[in-house]
């Protein structure tokens, strides 16, 4: 009977071992877990940046109204300009003649170089129409076209040098060739003279 009774204390104190070794290892394995995947720390919310507020430019430039077509009659000159231009131009034309025609409208000049020729050659500036240009169709000018081209094109690279160019201000210029004995009878004037100017640009000499 005693025997009996210590065989029973033995198999209940091994029960109590293994369910405090489970017990243990559980916690072990909640710490082992926990360390591995620590809680992720709580999300802070990000401040709400208001929009900077646009601020308009104290002083605004009003868009430049688009400028009216106008007429504007070139006449032949004999001042300052003119004689530098006719003397530049001259050095590359010799033995032929040349010869400067002018005319304004505001701030914007509008000049033709005519150049002895046997043909009737024309050249304008981008923003020039030969529309507007009487002239051209009276006496049957055509565009110029190479090897004629490229002659022109240095006669007006010289001519807008000696004459104070300047595009911004509107400064337009057209070169004829033509035999000089119709250089009188040529109706030099522009119907619809409306180039783009830069205001900010530095107002070019008057003629």
């Amino acid at each position: 009977m005693k025997k009996e009774r210590e065989i029973a204390d033995t198999s209940v104190g091994y029960q109590e071992m293994r369910a405090a070794a489970f017990i243990f290892l559980i916690c072990v394995l909640g710490a082992a877990w926990w360390l591995l995947n620590p809680p992720s720390p709580p999300k802070r919310e990000s401040p709400v940046v208001a929009p900077a507020p646009i601020i308009p430019p104290s002083n605004p430039q009003p868009p430049q109204p688009a400028s009216r077509p106008e007429k504007v009659s070139l006449e032949f000159r004999s001042d300052e300009i003119a004689a530098k231009v006719i003397a530049e131009v001259g050095r590359a034309t010799r033995p032929k003649e040349c010869a400067f025609a002018a005319g304004a409208h505001g701030e914007s000049r509008l000049a033709c170089l005519l150049v002895e020729s046997d043909v009737y050659q024309y050249q304008l500036d981008a923003d020039l129409a030969a529309d507007a240009f009487s002239a051209l169709k009276k006496f049957d000018f055509k565009e110029a076209e190479d090897p004629w081209a490229r002659t022109i094109s240095t006669y007006r690279s010289l001519a807008k040098t000696a004459m104070g160019y300047r595009a911004a201000a509107g400064d337009r210029l057209i070169v004829l060739l033509c035999p000089k004995s119709s250089w009188n009878q040529l109706s030099l004037e522009c119907t619809a003279f409306a180039p783009k100017t830069t205001p900010a640009q530095s107002t070019a000499p008057r003629f």
